[in-house]
This record gives structure tokens, sequence and C-alpha cells, in this order.
């Protein structure tokens, strides 16, 4: 079996992508393609239910569906990241070639049998650890649907008034609900047990290669990370797409609640979870393998740089010889401080510039919100003293 096929195959293991192997068998090609038709697809389904309900739009009495800011946010989260996952996983088992440029010994490798087979198995849910890892990314994902569903039991109390809310509108409801088990339960959990499993392959492949000393980095590659590039940048895309859309649900969360309470705080905490689990948690597990790569690269170079300047210190060299000696000392010099500028946190300024434009809607909302009640107290106050 193909690598190609292998990973389709392990891919579509995951309950939240069946959907999308039934559409590739009545003939839709392309994985983004069967995406998007799923999203028309629950688009459409919420757009019935709320016809039915009359709830397209509610006006000053809350937030009907064309008028809902978090349900769009959703939607663009199914539309933009299982593409972005099918991607980055596709690139991970691709890598084979950049490990390569930077091994002793490519035939060495072992690529196949350390990386590649055991991250599809890991994606096809056929090892312990994987299925405990999903196990518990769905636990939490129930969990995030039994609450955001039993707030819209009390319109007006624990959220506004919606289009999804039970005792108001029951179409509304029934649809949202089954929206967000899949997005919840099934969908995010799916991403990001995907991304684990990349993450966590890629890092110990990287760890067992350092290790052996297999691989050395490269002081002048063109991707400035000396050759590594290509392990962060399976890292950041990810990173920033889910930083960007669940920002857009966050500040759904906050122009429709309009108060701090408590999916406030979730909507930070949702944020800084993103921003742990796409980028910190992972870029730290290949910090260890890329510092120490670079410790390694420079006393490979000081060893060098020791031995000629054992031969000018002792007298052995003359005339050109030594000349390029003394020309190959501060050589070495300056490729040290070119590895000691490999970042050991790729993408760093990137990504926390993301998360700091990523929060500054919803905060400055939410600081408004704040400002306005605070001028109605005091107002209501000095009218009361009168």
């Amino acid at each position: 079996m193909s690598a190609t096929r292998a990973l389709s195959t392990a891919f579509y293991r995951h309950p939240a992508f069946v959907p999308h192997r039934l559409l590739r068998g009545v003939g839709i090609k392309g994985f983004s393609e069967r995406n998007a038709v799923l999203v028309a697809f629950a688009v459409a389904s919420l757009a019935l239910c709320s016809f039915a309900d009359g709830s397209l739009f509610l006006g000053q009495k809350g937030y009907g569906f064309l008028e809902h800011p978090g349900i769009w946010g959703w939607f663009l989260i199914q539309l933009t990241l299982p593409p972005t996952i099918y991607a980055t996983l596709k690139r991970a088992v691709r890598t084979r070639r950049s490990y390569a440029a930077l091994s002793q010994d490519p035939a060495k490798l072992a690529f196949h049998d350390k990386l590649l087979m055991p991250l599809l198995r890991f994606v096809a849910l056929e090892s312990d650890r994987s299925r405990a890892l999903y196990s518990a990314l769905f636990t939490v994902g129930i969990a995030a649907f039994a609450w955001t569903t039993y707030q819209n039991f009390w319109p007006g109390r624990l959220a506004p008034l919606d289009f999804w809310d039970s005792s108001t509108f029951r179409r509304g409801y029934l649809g949202d609900a089954l929206y967000k088990f899949y997005m919840h339960a099934l969908l995010l959990p799916s991403i990001l047990h995907i991304f684990s499993g990349i993450v966590w392959f890629q890092a110990s492949f990287l760890k067992r290669l350092v290790d052996n000393r297999s691989i050395r980095i490269l002081p002048f590659s063109s991707d400035q990370c000396g050759g590594i590039a290509f392990l962060s940048n399976l890292i950041l895309s990810p990173t920033i797409t889910a930083l960007v859309l669940s920002s857009l649900a966050f500040f759904g969360v906050v122009y429709t609640h309009r108060q701090l309470d408590t999916s406030m705080l979730i909507g930070v905490s949702v944020q800084v979870f993103v921003l742990a689990i796409f980028y910190g948690i992972p870029t730290a597990l290949l910090h260890g393998g890329i510092a120490r790569l670079k410790s390694f690269e420079i006393a490979h170079i000081k060893e060098r740089q020791r031995f000629y300047y054992a031969d000018i210190s002792e007298g052995r060299l003359k005339g050109q010889a030594l000349r390029d000696a003394h020309a190959y000392t501060t050589y070495f010099d300056e490729v040290v401080r070119k590895v000691e500028k490999i970042p050991k946190w790729p993408h760093l300024y990137q990504v926390s510039s993301t998360f700091g434009v990523t929060l500054t809607p919803a905060l400055a909302i939410s600081s408004l919100n704040l400002l306005s009640k605070a001028t109605e107290l005091i107002g209501g106050h000095s009218l009361s003293r009168l």
C-alpha cells in the first residue's frame, strides 16, 4: 500500500471524517471540496430550522440565525480546520527528504519503520495510547457540548436569547444541538488527536536521530533555521489557523453575551489553551532536539578551530598556510555566531503577535461593555442622590 493510500485509510478511521469518506464514495473529489459540501449542508440545515421557527432575525429581542456571529465563526472553523490538519498530515508523512538533507547517512534513517508507520497507526486509532488520548479528548468534547447545550435551557439568564434556545425555538435547538455534538465531541477531538500524533512522532523521531548523532544542522540553510524549519512549519499553519478561528467564536460569545460571565472566561481560557496545544507544547518538544543539535554543531566547529589554532600557536605554519589558518579561525567564529542565531523557539514572534491580535477585538468589546455598565451605575447613583 502506498503512503498516500495508507494516510487516507488512517485519516478516515476517525468518526468525524466518516461523512467525508461517504462523499468520496459518491464521486466528489478533493478533501476540501467534500468538506465544503458538509459545511454547506450544516448551514442549510440550521437555516431551515431557523426559518421554520421564524428566528432568522430577532432584532432587539436577541440574535437570529443571520445575526449571530458565533454560529458563523463555527462554520468557518468547520470549513478551515479539517483541510488544514489534512494538509499538515500529508506534509508530515513526506518529510523524509528534509531529514535526509540533514543526515550523515540517509540510507539509515529508518523513516518508514520509525516514523511513517507508527504515525499512521496512531492516526488510525490502532494503538492503546492513541485510543486513550482520543477517549480523553472525546470526554472533554462531550463536557463542552453538555455545557453549551445546558445554557440554552435558560434564555436570558445563562445566555442571551438565540435562535437555538430550547424553550423558544425547538427546531433551532435540536438542529444546533446536533451540530454542536459533531463539532465539540467529534470534529475538534479528531483534529487535536491527529495533530498530537504528528507532533509526538516527529519530535520522537528527531530525538532518536539526535541521540544517535545521525543528523547535523545546516548553519547556512536558506530557511534560517538550520534546515529544520520543515518541523516548525508543521506547527505554524495549524497554530495560526486555530488562533484566528477560535478568536472568531470567542468574539461571537463576547458580542452576544455582553457581560463578564462564565462564557467570557471560557473564551479566554480556550485561546490560551489553543496557544499551548498548537504551539507551546509542540515547540517545547522540538526545543530540546534543536538545542542539542546547536550544541553538537558548535562543539564540532570549535574542535576544528582548535586544530588550526594549535598549528598557529606552535609555529608549525608559515606564509600562505599561516594566513589561511588565521582566515579559518575567523571563519569558524562567524559560523558559530550563525549557529547561535538559529531560534530554539521558531516562529515565536509571529505566533505571539497573532495571539495578541486575535484577543484584541473580543477584549475591546468586553472593555467597552464594562465601561458602559460602569457609566450607567455611576449615572444612576448620581440621579438617586438628586
